[in-house]
């Protein structure tokens, strides 16, 4: 008898930003692997996104907060509601984490599906793409001996003939990712979400490094060979890159060593 397909919940946080949403929606139902779920998790907006889900998206699910809490308040409201909810009476296998400003491409869902079945990997991750087709890939590996970010020896699917063929094996391991498309398998979900004891992400952060925290956060609970990037499966920025960058601090030192003197970011 053949095991029943992974069942997935799409998580969209958003904040007055309908036209991009939109986008976004119309990414989600245009997936060549179909979704069981789609859930929006909407701070507050004020722009009319309440109405164009309720006339344009009746089937998705709107949770509506009462203020604006930032991404990562908007992602641990949305990872506890999704850790709860169902699908034919059993909790969710995979839940497929976004912004509202990223178009995925119609074989995304598929592709992470079939490197997550042939790897074993609890988070798989797409890659990335500015609109002019530029990658643009913050993920990285974290040393345990300088504790600093690596940057990962991995090729995009840019780099390669156009002959290509879409590989479904195809995969670089990471550590660290952004909440723009990781799909989290269940298990990540229990180990590290807002259930967990590490309770990420924090939704005090605001939005400033909640998927940082939460992929480090999976990183300790289930090893460095956890997540992996997907360089196959696309996703497309809608906004433009910011033309100034943050570096990241000393590579979050507190959080993977477990020893407080070294987090050089101060508790708020």
């Amino acid at each position: 008898m053949d095991a029943p397909e992974p069942t997935v919940c799409a998580l969209v946080v958003t904040y007055n930003r309908r036209a991009l949403l939109a986008d976004t929606l119309a990414g989600l139902v245009a997936q060549s692997q179909a979704l069981d779920h789609i859930l929006v998790v909407d701070n507050a907006s004020t722009d009319g996104t309440a109405a164009f889900l309720a006339e344009h998206h009746p089937a998705v699910e709107h949770l509506r907060l009462g203020r604006n809490t930032g991404s990562a308040g908007g992602f641990h409201a949305g990872l506890a509601h999704a850790h709860h909810a169902t699908h034919g009476g059993q909790p969710f296998d995979y839940v497929w984490v976004m912004d509202d400003d990223v178009v995925p491409e119609p074989d995304c869902l598929a592709l992470l599906l079939a490197v997550a079945a042939a790897s074993g990997k609890a988070v798989v991750v797409p890659e990335r793409r500015e609109a002019d087709g530029t990658v643009r890939r913050a993920e990285h590996r974290l040393d345990d001996t300088t504790q600093r970010h690596v940057p990962l020896d991995c090729p995009s699917s840019l780099d390669t003939p156009a002959a290509h063929a879409k590989s479904l094996q195809r995969w670089c391991p990471t550590d660290v990712f952004t909440f723009e498309g990781p799909l989290v398998h269940r298990r990540a979900l229990e180990a590290a979400g807002p259930h967990s004891p590490a309770a990420q992400p924090d939704p005090g952060l605001f939005i400033t490094a909640d998927d940082t925290h939460f992929a480090i956060a999976v990183y300790h609970a289930l090893g460095p060979d956890a997540s992996a990037l997907v360089p196959d499966a696309g996703l497309r920025r809608q906004v433009p890159p910011p033309t100034d960058t943050v570096p990241v601090r000393s590579a979050l030192k507190g959080w993977l060593t477990g020893n407080p003197a070294l987090d050089l970011w101060p508790d708020r």
